[in-house]
């Protein structure tokens, strides 16, 4: 009998849990397992508990990003921030090129941000912040261009966020044009 690969998963999960409830791994895909389901709450309690147990370093990344991910998809993003700014602050996302998105849902937060912003001042500082995060990324993980310009294409919501602030789709393709349309790259 061929079995459902994800319910064959998640048993297989269960017994390792049961063999040992505090392996760092299983209980990150246990968390993932439970937010795919839709139950988002206990989801976001797994990463909360992973990030502040985990004995690897690496592990409380996966879990600060997982958990930011999740506050993105509530519409969140001062959550997220913090959440993806520990990954950038304890050098993970330098060290671990698996950690290179963090930086790049720093640009998307702030781009978020400067839409919801009311305030020009407010809308003025996520921008600059967006593209501050942005230049981090391009400088610090250059061989990853493709696949932000790929994350870009694929994320109708951030480029409706950036095409709703004024002089934001002007000051990406100025500053990165490396990214925006070809050419080299302008000195910020």
């Amino acid at each position: 009998r061929i079995e459902d690969p994800l319910e064959k998963g998640r048993r297989l999960l269960d017994e390792a849990l049961l063999a040992d409830p505090t392996h760092e791994e299983a209980r990150l895909y246990r968390a993932f397992l439970m937010a795919h389901d839709g139950k988002r709450l206990q989801a976001a309690a797994e990463y909360r508990s992973l990030f502040d147990e985990a004995m690897q370093e690496t592990n409380r990344g996966h879990a600060a990003m997982q958990l930011g991910k999740l506050y993105v998809r509530e519409g969140s993003y001062r959550k997220a921030l913090v959440c993806f700014r520990w990954v950038t602050m304890s050098g993970l996302a330098d060290l671990d090129d698996r950690f290179f998105g963090a930086r790049f849902n720093l640009f998307k937060c702030h781009a978020m941000l400067a839409q919801e912003a009311s305030h020009a001042g407010h809308r003025d500082l996520a921008r600059e912040r967006a593209l501050a995060s942005l230049a981090q990324l391009r400088d610090r993980h250059s061989e990853q261009l493709d696949t932000v310009r790929r994350l870009l294409l694929d994320s109708p919501l951030l480029r409706s966020a950036i095409d709703s602030v004024p002089g934001f789709p002007e000051a990406l393709v100025q500053r990165f044009p490396d990214l925006f349309g070809g050419g080299t790259r302008t000195e910020e």
